[in-house]
């Protein structure tokens, strides 16, 4: 029976395979080889992105905790360097160099007060910002445009002075200002305040130095100065060195300018939209009596309406 059924299989396998082509039982076998080799290589991706997700986040991990000790360990480092007495600097090997318009004492503020900052560590994390701060409450100072360190124990500084433009007179004192009205120390700046041109009176006090002085006579005086200051050379024999700004609001007097031998010349009202002569005009007027300074001796000089007039000593 056995011997039978085995037959039969064979015969039943036969027709099967006799009912196909060669080339399609090919096929089948080379698909099933495939079908079984792509489930083996989709396990194993599998299997390979499981791993490489673990090692993404242990190298995560690494790294994470690589950066925070490197951070720690730069800050204790720091606070150890900040103590070293090799890396301090101290201000008196800084060099302040006086501007070219002033002397040694208008930077000399600037020295006391880096020496009362005394040395500082150039590993100080705050090293520019305690310069800067230091010096930029300084009235003489307009900003501190760059601190340098040199290696190990020196620093050098970019600064920027303000510069006096007049210096405006009060009923007791006079005070150097810029022409932007910021009122500087008298003391420090007393060797080029010598030099530069009156403006006064003005009424009242005047603010501290740093601030700015805000009273109209003094806009209206630094204005003039503005006017007139590009002229100067031409206007020499005049002698002018004071702007009277006692009446430079009222309409009728406006500003005078005071020269040597008692010259008064009657500018004006700063300013567009006066209606006087031009700055212009104003200027060629001066400049013909400064050629001829005997026909306006003893006269007052009017140069704000149409031509030129000259008033008698008496007259004014």
């Amino acid at each position: 029976m056995s011997g039978k059924k085995k037959k039969s299989k064979k015969k039943r396998s036969r027709s099967k395979s006799l009912g196909r082509s060669p080339i399609a039982v090919a096929l089948d076998k080379v698909w099933t080889r495939f079908a079984s080799a792509g489930e083996r290589i989709a396990s194993w991706g599998a299997e390979t992105r499981e791993i490489g997700a673990v090692l993404a986040n242990s190298r995560a991990t690494w790294i994470a905790l690589i950066v925070v000790g490197s951070f720690f360990g730069m800050r204790a480092l720091q606070r150890g360097l900040l103590h070293d007495t090799r890396f301090l600097a101290f201000p008196t090997e800084v060099s302040l160099a006086a501007p070219a318009w002033g002397d040694i004492a208008v930077v000399a503020p600037l020295e006391d007060q880096l020496r009362a900052l005394g040395p500082i560590s150039l590993f100080d994390s705050r090293f520019d910002q305690k310069i800067r701060r230091a010096l930029e409450v300084l009235p003489g100072v307009e900003r501190v445009h760059r601190v340098r360190r040199h290696w190990p124990r020196r620093y050098s500084l970019e600064v920027e002075l303000r510069r006096p433009y007049a210096v405006l007179a009060t009923a007791d004192a006079s005070h150097p200002v810029t022409f932007d009205q910021i009122v500087l120390p008298a003391k420090a700046y007393a060797g080029i305040s010598s030099g530069l041109f009156r403006i006064g009176p003005v009424p009242g006090d005047a603010p501290v130095a740093g601030e700015r002085w805000r009273h109209g006579a003094v806009r209206i005086g630094l204005d003039t100065l503005a006017e007139i200051a590009p002229h100067l050379a031409d206007l020499a024999p005049l002698g002018l060195y004071r702007i009277d700004v006692s009446g430079a609001r009222d309409q009728r007097q406006g500003v005078v300018l005071l020269g040597s031998d008692g010259i008064r010349v009657r500018w004006g009202r700063p300013g567009p939209g006066v209606r006087e002569n031009s700055v212009a005009k104003k200027i060629a007027y001066l400049i013909e009596v400064a050629e001829d300074l005997e026909r306006v001796r003893g006269r007052e000089i009017d140069v704000r309406y149409g031509t030129l007039y000259l008033r008698k000593s008496t007259d004014l």
